[in-house]
Parts: C-alpha cells; sequence; structure tokens
C-alpha cells in the first residue's frame, strides 16, 4: 500500500481477555469511533459476556468482533503478555492495512494521520524510564510484514512468562514479560530513532515514538500533542471502584484525565442504550410502519434483538402489560409481578434464561431502587424497561435515569432509524435527557463489574488500597 494511503486505511486491534479488561472496552472503543469514524476495529476477545459482545455490536457497527479459541491461561501478567497470540490474528485479518495494536484501557483523542506519514513497518513507544518501553500501543506498517516479528515476539514472551525466573526479571528490568522479549528484539537502548534490525530472516525499519504523544501513561495535563492515554495500572482502582487518588496519581494532575474518562464513559453508555434500542426498532419494530411506536413495541423490539426467554412485568399495570408483551414475543415466557421482590426471586429463579424487566413507574422509588439493584447484580438481565404514565411518575423513575446505560423515550418518539450509526461528538455530550412525562425509560444492564449499589466489600477495599500502595503491588 502507498503510504500516503495508509491514514485512510488504518485498522485498529484490540485483545480483550476476560472481564478484568471489560470496563475499559466500551469507552475505549468510543473515543475510536469518534476520532477514525471511518476505521475499522478487530476486537479479539475471550471469556466476555456475550451480552455484552451483543451490545457493543449493535452500538459500534464498524467493529469486528472475534473469538479466541486458544485458551489464554496463567495470572494476569501472564495474560496481557500473551495478547500477541490475538495481535497475529489480526495481521492475518488485516493483511495488508496498517494496524494499531492497542491495549483496552486507553482513549484515543485525534487521528493518528502524523505518524504515519514516515516509512516504517514496525513502531513502538517508548519514555525516559526504567521501564523505557510500553506496548500498550504498537503500530505496524502492514499485518503482512509484521506477521513474522510478531511470531517472533510471541515465541519470546511465551518463554519468559512459562518460567519463574525469566518472569521475575522481566518484570524487573522491563515492567512486563512482553515488553522484555521486544528489547530482545529491537536492542536494550536509544529507541529515539528509525532504523533498520533483522528478525526473523527478514529486514525491518523499526521506529521510536515518544510515549507522551502515543501513549501517555502518566498523570499529565492534555495538550495538543496527547494523542493516546493509557490508563493503566493505579488508574484502574480509581476509575472502576471510585478509590482515592494516589502518591503516583495525585489530584492536581489526575483530575483533568479522570474526567474525560469518566465523560468518555458517559457518552458511551449512552450510545450503547442509542445502538441497541435503535437497531432493535430498525430489525424488529419499525417493520410495523409505526413512526411513533407504543412504549411496548419498543420493549418488544429490544427483548427480542437480545433473544430474551422471560419477561416479568411488575406494577399495577403489570396485567395489562403482561398482556401485551405476550402478543408481540412469541417465544418468551411473560411473567406478571405484584412486588419487586418477587421480580428479585423469579430473577434468581429463571437463571441464567435471558431475562428483561417491566415495570411502571408508580411501584415507587424504593421498588425501582431495588429493581435497578437486580439489573445490577444478575449478569442475565438484559434490560429493565420503565414506564412512565405521567409528570409525577417521571419524578419516580428519576433514579433509574441515573443508571448506565439508560435512554428515555418520550411517548410518540421512537429512536430514529436514519440516526447515525457511529458516535457523534455533539449529540453525545447533549444526550441524557431525564424523564418529563410519559415515555419510555430503557436501562440496559451494565458490564457484569459494575459494583452494585451497596457493595460489602468497597470499605475492605478502600482500606487496603494505600498498603498496596506502600508495598508496591499497585
Amino acid at each position: 500500500m502507498p503510504q500516503s494511503d495508509r491514514a485512510s486505511h488504518l485498522a485498529f486491534a484490540v485483545a480483550s481477555y476476560g472481564r478484568g479488561q471489560l470496563r475499559f472496552l466500551a469507552p475505549h472503543m468510543h473515543s475510536v469511533a469518534l476520532s477514525h469514524p471511518d476505521a475499522t476495529e478487530l476486537i479479539l476477545w475471550r471469556d466476555m459476556p456475550t451480552r455484552e459482545v451483543a451490545y457493543l455490536e449493535r452500538a459500534y457497527p464498524n467493529a469486528a468482533f472475534t473469538p479466541l479459541d486458544v485458551a489464554v491461561e496463567g495470572r494476569t501478567d501472564q495474560r496481557i503478555s500473551r495478547k500477541m497470540l490475538a495481535w497475529e490474528i489480526a495481521c492475518q485479518r488485516l493483511a495488508d492495512q496498517p494496524i494499531c495494536f492497542i491495549d483496552t484501557d486507553t482513549l484515543v483523542l485525534r487521528p493518528l494521520t502524523p505518524f504515519l506519514d514516515e516509512p516504517f513497518d514496525f513502531a513502538f513507544t517508548w519514555k525516559d524510564h526504567v521501564y523505557p518501553l510500553n506496548t500498550g500501543v504498537v503500530l505496524v506498517g502492514s499485518g503482512r510484514k509484521a506477521l513474522p516479528l510478531l511470531r517472533e515476539w510471541a515465541a519470546r514472551t511465551a518463554r519468559i512468562v512459562a518460567d519463574r525466573d525469566l518472569l521475575a526479571r522481566a518484570l524487573k528490568d522491563s515492567g512486563g514479560g512482553d515488553q522484555q522479549a521486544l528489547r530482545e528484539l529491537i536492542g536494550f537502548a536509544n529507541y529515539d530513532r528509525t532504523y533498520t534490525q533483522t528478525i526473523a530472516g527478514q529486514t525491518y525499519v523499526l521506529r521510536g515514538l515518544p510515549c507522551h504523544q502515543l501513549n501517555e501513561v502518566r498523570s499529565v495535563p492534555i495538550t495538543d500533542d496527547t494523542y493516546i492515554i493509557h490508563y493503566k495500572g493505579g488508574w484502574h482502582p480509581i476509575l472502576l471502584h471510585g478509590a482515592p487518588y494516589s502518591r503516583h496519581r495525585p489530584e492536581e494532575t489526575s483530575a483533568q484525565m479522570h474526567r474525560l474518562w469518566l465523560d468518555t464513559k458517559a457518552d458511551s453508555d449512552r450510545h450503547v442504550a442509542r445502538g441497541v434500542v435503535g437497531h432493535a426498532w430498525r430489525t424488529h419494530g419499525q417493520a410495523a410502519g409505526n413512526a411513533a411506536p407504543d412504549p411496548l413495541a419498543v420493549a418488544a423490539a429490544v427483548c427480542a434483538d437480545l433473544g430474551v426467554e422471560a419477561v416479568l412485568t411488575v406494577g399495577s399495570r403489570a396485567q395489562d402489560v403482561a398482556a401485551a408483551m405476550t402478543t408481540r414475543l412469541d417465544s418468551a415466557e411473560v411473567v406478571p409481578r405484584q412486588t419487586a421482590s418477587a421480580v428479585a426471586k423469579d430473577v434468581r429463579r429463571l437463571a441464567p434464561r435471558r431475562v428483561a424487566v417491566v415495570a411502571d413507574a408508580g411501584v415507587g422509588p424504593d421498588a425501582l431502587a431495588s429493581l435497578a439493584r437486580t439489573l445490577a447484580v444478575a449478569e442475565h438481565v438484559g434490560a429493565l424497561f420503565v414506564t412512565v404514565e405521567n409528570a409525577a411518575e417521571a419524578a419516580l423513575a428519576a433514579d433509574v435515569a441515573d443508571l448506565d446505560r439508560t435512554l428515555w423515550l418520550p411517548r410518540g418518539q421512537g429512536p430514529d432509524p436514519d440516526g447515525p450509526t457511529v458516535p457523534d461528538a455533539d449529540a453525545s455530550s447533549a444526550a441524557g435527557d431525564r424523564p418529563d412525562g410519559p415515555g419510555l425509560l430503557v436501562a440496559l444492564g451494565a458490564p457484569p463489574l459494575t459494583p452494585p449499589a451497596s457493595n460489602r466489600f468497597a470499605p475492605l477495599k478502600r482500606m487496603l488500597l494505600p498498603l498496596a500502595r506502600r508495598l508496591g503491588l499497585r
């Protein structure tokens, strides 16, 4: 491919192993879709809930999800180091395209065009630090040319992580088995340059790019020269569990990056909700030609699209709602209930079948809060729908509107069938309307790692985190 065409053909590839990386995936994908709206992103995944994959596929149609058949065993440092196994598959799938291999806990802030203008076969990121390389971002000129290098890199990494002594040395010298293996391949010094080297019998043009541009791992102000932020290590408890800032992530230098990630997550939550509901309506609801759909038609369309097997209805309108949902969902069991506690029991009984709950806001704030907790902690509950008939009920549903992945549809307004299928920055930031009258509130099940509202282990975590940091474990 001519070098001048690289930017227009750039693809992204990310390996996502297990639930530990799941919470970062949607914000990351959202940032890629905003900064590179025409780019494909290949998500190579294993051990993630299929429900979550379905949500993200519907919300980000430029992403291609490929399940990995090869088990990746071992401790976290071993699993992360073996991401090159997934990267090899990406090289085969994207043989003639430039690829940005990137970790899930990153945000891409702006187009990477400036870095694709110079010739290279393999570009890595470096920093002036005791661990000079970080493999959270790697660029290759084409998958075909990079494949032999990646195979050699993966083989060396496998040798290191399989040997306890070699892995301990790699962690001490380079911060990881994959980073140590890469240094063995490209050299142990002077990374701020472009040079050639023979690897696996082929000659490669190698290029070192500054971490402060393409892989910013520090807590520093965001500038026009910041292209990718990597929220690694000590960021995770702050972002996922609300842990306090730390010595290495002080508030004065971390707050801007923290706010950016939280805002991006909120925008991705809204976009995922819009994507799922819009796709469902286009696929199942719009066929009726109803431009201003009944709220239950939207709920039924989402249930059908997500493969819901049982629908629980609750509230004073439970019987009528159950009858209406039964006529729209031939293959799902529909069960009316009078109380939220009865719904919670049924949710446990029906596991692992995929379940949705339809409640009327008149059940009250306590019952809605109970249903919201059920949505947060029961992985097989795909969605909670709250029907609102008037302004008073809208006020009762306000707390549910604060959940991740919610979408408010005023009565008479369905999802826009011609709406954008990729995120729009202005639309995302302006979204998040709250119930103010009759309509339907859709709350999708959050990723399984979302902590429940009452997490009895949270105080213990907060108490142990400072000790872990002092011991160098965080």
